[in-house]
């Protein structure tokens, strides 16, 4: 019985790590997995900054920019570089989320485009 207590604790917490580990591995990798199981061979799907904004950013700046819980982004007066150094670094203070660990500079400069055209009144 004592061999058995010796080695069987052991394993058992061995396995309970590696699941949790596993686990975490999944959920960061959720692209590269999701990838797998579709048989998809492109490394990640093109970014699309209207369907970005409507799932992200609409449901406080408003579907057209008009504002709501967040500002209005029609009537903004700022700069395209602005609006790239907000999305990147957010406004804690204001509720605004900083997107720098979630999209790449390539993506953060597309949806800019998108939040400055809103501002002439026109959507790309």
């Amino acid at each position: 019985m004592k061999i058995f207590d010796k080695f069987f604790y052991p394993i058992c917490f061995g396995v309970i790590v590696l699941s949790i580990s596993t686990t975490f591995w999944i959920f960061k990798n959720d692209i590269l997995i999701n990838q797998w199981l579709e048989g998809s061979s492109s490394t990640v799907k093109s970014f699309n900054a209207i369907n970005f904004y409507s799932a992200r950013c609409a449901s406080c700046h408003g579907p057209n920019g008009e504002g709501g819980s967040g500002k209005s982004l029609i009537d903004s007066e700022l700069t395209l570089t602005d609006i790239q150094n907000i999305i990147y670094k957010g406004k804690l203070e204001a509720g605004m989320p900083a997107f720098n660990g979630q999209l790449s500079q390539k993506d953060m400069a597309k949806l800019s485009e998108y939040v400055k055209a809103m501002q002439k009144g026109k959507k790309p």
